[in-house]
């Protein structure tokens, strides 16, 4: 298959080829001012190709430009078409390098799936060789210190590219960009594969025949120097103005791509220097090289080529600083790039260079993780592209060692046709594993060998990493069980196992949610393992039931985390992860005095501050710190702040549990309720044991009306005993909003042989003001009593918030007015329940409710806005 345009380029993938719009029906773009699948603000049409739209668009969560690529729909109604376009972003997923363009993350919105990438604004290498004059198309040489510095970063991205295990396998000027901070782009993975992938055999004549290795025509096996030939092919171009294999090539009307592509198989390369007399023969030596015939005969790999044009440019006196594209590029980042050494932050991935191998750690020696001065991999690195704004603002130190895993092919039992999915799962879970910041992740090309010798000490040592997930897949037609294991390489020694479950009902979906709770899980234990050094193992014990806790809520009092917590840091008072639970614990300890049974006799303000404060200090590159910077933004109102921290969370830890629940809490209330339903349902995937997630569903369908939904997954909820508390609650308000006396009259019942302290307390208040047992003297003191001394903003809002519900229960309108005002004029978000609970139908009618509304809705849009 010849693919015939580039949507992301807008250029012609081969000569004389014209960029023909699809006829297919793209996915609704919303109008001017809404946004896209509740988070993307689309700006313009870019371009438009065989498989869809692609917009320019702000994400309005994070204020990035970025590319929206569109699927058409009758492409996502086709299986096959939709795996392609799957497998497109997996294969670029992998990839984390300045000199290639970064693919964020794949979605849906209204039965279309679509991608989002960087934005690059500037050109392509096509459009900087081929200039229209006199109408006519003609092709330029470039000088070849510009022709080498631009083909050196473009040998750096594809040295990346081949290290993640992926060909790219349709190299050439088009997909090149060239940014206007000169910075060069490879692009376009849209028919790149896998270097395990079925040999690296093609499946007829895939890719672009102008820029086609012959083991690419005649349908043999690819490998990284079928990319190496298209580099040369470039490098011909580049240097001569002229096509290899199609006479002077200047010709500016139509050539035949397949003639030209045909030429390769009987021809020997032919040498530029018959073009251009006077090239420089270090570089024409190079291009005949990268064009043998036989791959054999070519540079081994992208990084071989990338240093032998680092070497010409230093041998002539020339910067290696990239300077392509537009004349006034020229002369821009020349100062920027003097320094020997340049560390790169790729969208807050920190890498080393492409050309130095990070120095494998040891798990066993508590080293991990740990950091020093000096150049990556501790040698000495190579000049870079400039940085763009969004990346010079997350730089940071590079740790000179990082954790190293390898993840050996699944072993598989079960039907032989589902026999795919044992290594489908092993490719997600690299995948996955290989955002996670600070872990290296051998891509499955390193580990194929492994199939059937899986000693992992013995890997391990062959590989240089630190660990490896050994795992098992066991399926059935209709369900999946992964039983996984994390080996350390070092000792031997098992260091966690876990089995995790699923239905096969959507393969896809299935694939992408069990690699992801496979990730998290060795995320933690990895970040557990790492950081112990001295701890002793009553200290990592106690950290991980505090673990637990937080997540069912368990917080203060008896066997608390807090509880916990402080005696792990009895123990082990450098215990990194312990020190960002502990700020955690402490956050939400500073929320719940006035629901818990535990004494307020701390001051939680100014402990969750101090706590997040050296969690910060001593263990900000783990994502467990910033979700609580996010929550003491929350507990102060400071939203933006608040996403700004959720989403480095996510950076560092995309499979991060907790802070997609917290994240999803913040947009359901905003009103963008589905990606926060579809965010919640992603934290319950990934932590199970997570449920208080699924309240944030539940209110989603009570404020919508949709209460047979709301009573199933309050059902589910109510089988964990652990979240008696807040199920009770949220009963309560839902019976209040919709009339449902009995209901209420059921739960106080229920509450009132309890002790009335702490929670029991606050909803027997509660459910007796809805019921009218409270007087109008009695209910004023209550709602008072509840706004105790020290509460955070966030906390005084949402009681606030409860204090409007019963006194619109009892007609109290008027009240329930100053009590909606005050929230208003504090930090509340909560425009579903705004516009949606039916309690407040009344209020709506009242003068100054407009006005409140109207400055929860700017505090919404200004959390989001750029």
């Amino acid at each position: 298959m010849v693919k015939q345009f580039d949507p992301l380029d807008k250029t012609l993938l081969g000569e004389g080829v014209t960029a023909t719009p699809t006829t297919a029906t793209p996915g609704t773009i919303p109008d001017s001012g809404e946004l896209y699948a509740g988070r993307y603000r689309v700006e313009r049409l870019v371009g438009r190709g065989g498989m869809g739209a692609v917009y320019r668009a702000v994400d309005a969560m994070v204020g990035d430009v970025v590319a929206l690529k569109v699927l058409d729909i009758e492409i996502t109604r086709a299986p096959e078409q939709l795996e392609w376009f799957r497998r497109e972003v997996r294969l670029a997923r992998r990839i984390t390098h300045p000199n290639v363009a970064r693919t964020h993350d794949m979605g849906e919105a209204g039965g279309t799936h679509f991608i989002t990438m960087e934005f690059i604004e500037g050109t392509t290498l096509q459009d900087v060789l081929r200039v229209r004059e006199e109408g006519e198309r003609r092709r330029l040489a470039l000088e070849p210190a510009r022709t080498a510095r631009v083909m050196l970063a473009v040998c750096e991205g594809l040295a990346a590219a081949h290290a993640a295990g992926v060909v790219h396998r349709d190299l050439k000027p088009a997909n090149i960009l060239i940014e206007n901070t000169g910075r060069v782009v490879l692009t376009d993975f849209g028919i790149a594969r896998a270097l395990t992938d079925e040999g690296g055999r093609t499946q007829g004549l895939v890719g672009t025949p102008l820029y086609m290795s012959p083991e690419q025509v005649a349908g043999k096996p690819v490998d990284t120097r079928t990319d190496v030939y298209a580099v040369g092919l470039m490098l011909f171009e580049m240097l001569t103005g002229a096509l290899p294999f199609a006479g002077d090539g200047r010709a500016s009307g139509p050539v035949s791509p397949l003639t030209v592509a045909l030429a390769r198989l009987t021809e020997p390369p032919p040498d530029p220097r018959t073009v251009r007399p006077d090239l420089p023969p270090a570089l024409a030596e190079l291009v005949l090289e990268c064009m043998s015939q036989e791959p054999g005969g070519r540079p081994a790999t992208a990084a071989a080529v990338a240093e032998r044009l680092r070497a010409w440019l230093v041998s002539v006196g020339e910067s290696a600083a990239p300077q392509a594209g537009a004349p006034l590029l020229a002369a821009m980042a020349a100062a920027a790039h003097r320094e020997a050494t340049t560390i790169i932050s790729t969208g807050g991935a920190l890498t080393p260079s492409a050309t130095t191998a990070p120095a494998p750690s040891t798990l066993a020696s508590g080293r991990l993780g740990s950091t020093s001065g000096g150049p990556p991999g501790g040698g000495t690195g190579v000049g870079r592209s400039m940085l763009p704004t969004s990346a010079m603002r997350s730089l940071a130190p590079v740790p000179s060692t990082e954790r190293a895993l390898a993840v050996l092919p699944f072993r598989y039992q079960g039907p032989p046709d589902q026999s795919y999915l044992g290594d489908a799962l092993s490719d997600e879970l690299i995948d996955v594993l290989s955002r996670t910041r600070g872990l290296r992740v051998l891509g499955s090309g390193a580990t194929a060998q492994y199939r059937d010798n899986r000693d992992p000490r013995a890997i391990g040592t062959n590989l240089g990493v630190d660990a490896v997930v050994d795992a098992t897949v066991q399926c059935s037609p209709t369900q999946i069980r992964v039983l996984a294991r994390l080996v350390e390489v070092a000792t031997g020694t098992q260091l966690w196992s876990d089995r995790f479950e699923s239905r096969i009902e959507d393969v896809f979906e299935m694939q992408d949610r069990m690699s992801k709770r496979i990730a998290e899980a060795l995320r933690v234990e990895l970040n557990t393992v790492a950081a112990r050094g001295d701890a002793p193992a009553e200290a990592v014990a106690l950290y991980l039931r505090a673990r637990r806790k937080i997540t069912s809520l368990h917080i203060l009092g008896e066997d608390g985390a807090i509880e916990l917590l402080e005696a792990c840091m009895q123990l082990a008072p450098g215990f990194r992860p312990a020190l960002a639970s502990y700020a955690i614990a402490c956050m939400r300890a500073w929320f719940l005095p006035a629901f818990s049974e535990a004494p307020v006799d701390r001051d939680w303000a100014a402990e969750a501050r101090d706590a997040l404060a050296r969690a910060l200090a001593d263990a900000s590159d783990l994502a467990e710190t910033h979700l609580a910077k996010a929550m003491l933004a929350v507990q102060t109102g400071e939203w933006r702040d608040a996403v700004q921290a959720l989403v480095k969370a996510l950076e560092i830890a995309p499979t991060y549990a907790h802070a997609h629940q917290y994240l999803a809490q913040l947009q359901v209330e905003a009103g963008n309720t589905r990606e926060g339903v579809s965010r919640a349902r992603l934290a319950v995937d990934l932590e199970p044991r997570l449920f208080v997630g699924l309240f944030d569903v539940a209110r989603v369908h009570a404020l919508r009306g949709e209460l047979v939904e709301y009573e199933e997954i309050l059902k589910r909820i109510e089988a964990d005993a652990r979240y008696r508390n807040p199920t009770t609650q949220i009963r309560l308000r839902v019976a209040g909003w919709y009339g449902d006396l009995d209901r209420v009259r059921d739960v106080l019942d229920s509450l009132r042989d309890e002790a009335l302290v702490g929670f029991a307390k606050f909803s027997v208040g509660y459910a007796r003001g809805l019921l009218g047992e409270l007087s109008k003297a009695e209910l004023d003191a209550y709602v008072l009593s509840i706004v105790a001394d020290g509460v955070s903003p966030r906390l005084y809002s949402l009681i606030c918030q409860l204090a409007v519900e019963i006194y619109c229960a009892r007609g109290f309108y008027e009240d329930a007015l100053v009590y909606f005002q005050k929230a208003a004029d504090s930090v509340l978000i909560d425009v579903e329940w705004i516009d949606r609970c039916p309690s407040l139908k009344p209020l709506a009618k009242l003068p100054g409710f407009g006005d409140a509304r109207r400055k929860v809705k700017a505090r919404v849009e200004s959390m989001w806005s750029v």
